[in-house]
C-alpha cells in the first residue's frame, strides 16, 4: 500500500493545478485522512478490517509524505539540499522514537493511545502547512499534456544512464529493510525471545527509543552538512 501510495500521489501532486499550489491540497487531505484511519485501528476488532484500515492509513501517510520531500526539489536550493534532507531525516528519526516512547505507556490502555495517535497524525500534516512558507498558486502552470497513457508511462523507473538511481534505490531499500525488521517487531522480540513481560518490555522500548533518537539525530544532522560542504553524497 505505502508503495504504490507513494508513487501514486508523489506522481499526481506534480499534476496538480489549483490555488493552493501542488502539494499544499495533498498534505491536508492526507492528513486528515491518515489521523481518522488510525484512530479507527485502535476501535475494531476484526482483523481483516484492521488490516484494511492500516493500508488506507498509509494512503493518507504517503499523501502527506509524497509532496513533502517533493518540495527539496521545488523550493531547496542543490547547496542546500543535504541539509535540509538530514533535517527531514532527524524529524522521522525523532518521530519514530518519540512515537515508541510514549507508545509504550499506553501498552495497556490502547484505545487512548490510538487516539492520541490519530490526532497526532493529523496536526502533523496540517502543522506543516502553517510553518512553511505558502505554497505559490499552481492554476497558472501548464498542464501536463499526454493524458492517460503518458501518466502510466510515468511509473516506470530509469532504465538507461541510471546507474546512481539504482544504487541509491537498492541501498536505501536495504537499510530500511533491515531496519524495521527489528524496529516493527521489537514488541514482540522482547516479550517472545528475551522474555520479558508487557510492561517489563515497555520499559527497554521506552530506553532504546531515547538512546536510538540521540544517536540518529547526531548522525542525520552532521553528515548533512559535511555532504552539503564537500558536495558529494
Amino acid at each position: 500500500a505505502s508503495l504504490v501510495a507513494n508513487l501514486l500521489f508523489g506522481n499526481l501532486s506534480d499534476r496538480t493545478r489549483s490555488r493552493f499550489g501542488r502539494r499544499t491540497p495533498w498534505i491536508f487531505w492526507g492528513a486528515i485522512l491518515a489521523g481518522v484511519t488510525l484512530f479507527l485501528i485502535g476501535v475494531v476488532d476484526n482483523a481483516w478490517l484492521i488490516g484494511i484500515i492500516y493500508c488506507v492509513c498509509m494512503f493518507g501517510l504517503n499523501m502527506m509524505l509524497a509532496p513533502v520531500i517533493a518540495t527539496l526539489s521545488d523550493r531547496v536550493p542543490d547547496d542546500m539540499r543535504a541539509t535540509m534532507s538530514a533535517f527531514n531525516s532527524a524529524g522521522t528519526t525523532v518521530g519514530s522514537s518519540l512515537g515508541t516512547l510514549i507508545g509504550a505507556k499506553f501498552i495497556t490502555i490502547q484505545i487512548p493511545g490510538f487516539a492520541t495517535a490519530g490526532i497526532l497524525m493529523g496536526l502533523a500534516g496540517i502543522a506543516t502547512i502553517v510553518v512553511w512558507p505558502r505554497e505559490q498558486s499552481s492554476k497558472d502552470l501548464p498542464p501536463v499534456e499526454g493524458g492517460f497513457k503518458e501518466f502510466l508511462a510515468s511509473f516506470r523507473p530509469p532504465m538507461h544512464n541510471a546507474r546512481d538511481f539504482w544504487l541509491a534505490f537498492t541501498g536505501r531499500t536495504l537499510l530500511i529493510f533491515s531496519y524495521y525488521m527489528i524496529l516493527n517487531y521489537q514488541l514482540y522480540i522482547l516479550e517472545s525471545y528475551i522474555g520479558q513481560s508487557k510492561t517489563a518490555a515497555a520499559a527497554t522500548i521506552s530506553v532504546m527509543s531515547v538512546v536510538t533518537m540521540v544517536v540518529a539525530l547526531i548522525g542525520s544532522l552532521t553528515s548533512g552538512a559535511i555532504s552539503d560542504k564537500l558536495g558529494r553524497r
